[in-house]
């Protein structure tokens, strides 16, 4: 659910919004 989380937030880097580096 944490990739969903970021692609669902293009507000900000996504990066840090999940702690992935996608």
């Amino acid at each position: 659910m944490s990739a969903i989380a970021v692609y669902s937030r293009p507000s900000g880097p996504p990066e840090c919004t999940s702690g992935t580096t996608a």
